[in-house]
């Protein structure tokens, strides 16, 4: 299933159960939760990565496995299933800003992404990575609510659907949100006035 929000109540419940036993220092509840998990942590990678240069050398799979291993190392227990899948949002966010790190400081040439594939709302605009990362710092002080969106959008790959019952809000109110937080966004970034 691509959409982690919209997996049954019974996995609901089964994550939530394996999040918390996992998180209580149960290692085979930490396996099982991998082995529940996993499609739904590669598909939120390989949709992040879509927007990629092909000479991309990590792969989704080591992502999505260096991202685990920095939630073993998270201190705060995930409440429920949408907890953990904005705590994964926000690591794989991490571990991908990292990679681009140093793959640039390599290099020193920054990659560029495209924030229309992942909401077709006016022309694509062209995006560096690193910048994105850095202005979504600067619009969490200003709207955390609004960062928070735009990270769950971008980095987790939910839809306008997930991200209504994530913030248990209507579908326009997402809209709305979503239009809000790419302006100013984009403001932050310098590449248009809101």
């Amino acid at each position: 299933m691509d959409n982690p929000l919209a997996q049954s109540a019974l996995a609901d419940g089964e994550i939530t159960r394996l999040i918390h036993s996992s998180y209580d220092g149960n290692k085979q509840a930490t396996e099982q939760l991998m082995q529940l998990v996993y499609p739904q942590l590669y598909a939120i990678v390989k949709r992040q990565l879509r927007s990629e240069p092909d000479d991309m050398t990590q792969q989704p799979t080591d992502i999505v496995h260096d991202t685990y291993e920095k939630l073993e190392q998270q201190y705060t227990k995930p409440n429920n299933r949408r907890h953990f899948y904005a705590v994964v949002s926000r690591v794989s966010r991490q571990v991908i800003i990292d990679h681009i790190r140093k793959k640039k400081a390599a290099k020193r040439k920054g990659d560029r992404v495209d924030l229309e594939k992942h909401q077709p709302v006016s022309p694509a605009v062209n995006i560096d990575l690193l910048d994105l990362d850095n202005a979504l710092q600067k619009l969490s002080a200003l709207d955390p609510q609004a960062a928070k969106l735009m990270e769950l959008r971008y980095f987790g790959g939910l839809t306008t659907a997930e991200l209504a019952e994530y913030f248990d809000t209507s579908l326009s109110t997402v809209k709305r949100r979503w239009n809000f937080a790419k302006l100013n966004l984009l403001k932050i970034l310098g590449n248009r006035e809101p």
